[in-house]
């Protein structure tokens, strides 16, 4: 899927290229190619998984593993927040509560990925190593893909409008 917006944002952005070839307006189709390789961007990125080790999440920017053994708990608010032993909070950007689920106190997939976490928890845990060291690196694929998505529409405008 974000192979095909990011395409997608640089035809947008080449045909505009050669539609305005050189007039005022020539940054109107810009606008629409950046915001379709922006949203391929944190469409692909935001994932949470659960195994043997641990909770692993994935965001635009960051990697975050937390080893069973260092998770107090896991709580639903805006988003998932996992609260380390030491009384770190790790926010979960991958799942988010919609505003209006807020709004009307409703559930939401915040809860019920929580829920899912909190029951295979104490089994993984019961099997999982000693080690409560947190995790977190720069997500380096991803900052790739930002300097793609930077680099990408405005390159195709630019030869859209030397055609």
């Amino acid at each position: 899927m974000r192979v095909v917006l990011l395409v997608l944002a640089a035809v947008i952005a080449f045909v505009s290229g050669v539609d305005v070839g050189g007039d005022a307006d020539a940054g109107l189709g810009l606008g629409p190619a950046l915001f379709s390789a922006l949203f391929a961007l944190v469409l692909s990125r935001g994932t949470i998984t659960c195994d043997a080790t641990g909770i692993h999440a994935r965001n635009l920017l960051l990697d975050l593993h937390v080893p069973w053994r260092a998770v107090r708990e896991v709580v639903a608010r805006d988003l998932v927040v996992v609260v380390t032993s030491s009384g770190a909070q790790h926010r979960l950007w991958a799942v988010q509560r919609a505003r209006i689920a807020m709004i009307l106190n409703r559930r939401s997939v915040v809860d019920d990925v929580v829920e899912r976490i909190e029951s295979v928890r104490p089994a993984l845990t019961d099997r999982a190593a000693d080690d409560d060291r947190v995790v977190r690196r720069p997500a380096w694929p991803s900052l790739a893909d930002v300097a793609l998505v930077v680099a990408l529409p405005p390159g195709a405008f630019v030869l859209g409008m030397l055609v």
